[in-house]
């Protein structure tokens, strides 16, 4: 009995959602930056996230909650540009 399949593979998109909260700590010799980034990934995994950092600003701390799937991890590279440093999350 013969037969045909046909498949058609499509590739998805990640849904990303994120809700942040910046707080900001001004003293006279220094500016403390405080960001909480929640993300809601959906429809497709993400392996790397990346934020801007702004020149002359320093990551000093990063904290991770538990999550279901792979563990997080966090490095600090320059880009090319410039103007910015980028930090990933991966």
């Amino acid at each position: 009995m013969p037969f045909e399949l046909t498949l058609r593979a499509e590739k998805v998109q990640p849904q990303i959602q994120t809700h942040e909260l910046v707080e900001a700590y001004i003293e006279p010799e220094r500016l403390t930056l405080d960001l909480l980034a929640l993300y809601k990934i959906e429809r497709a995994s993400v392996f790397q996230l990346e934020l801007d950092v702004p020149l002359g600003f320093e990551v000093r701390a990063v904290r991770g909650h538990a999550a279901a799937g792979p563990k997080p991890s966090w490095s600090t590279r320059t880009t090319s540009r410039p103007a910015r440093s980028r930090s990933t999350w991966s």
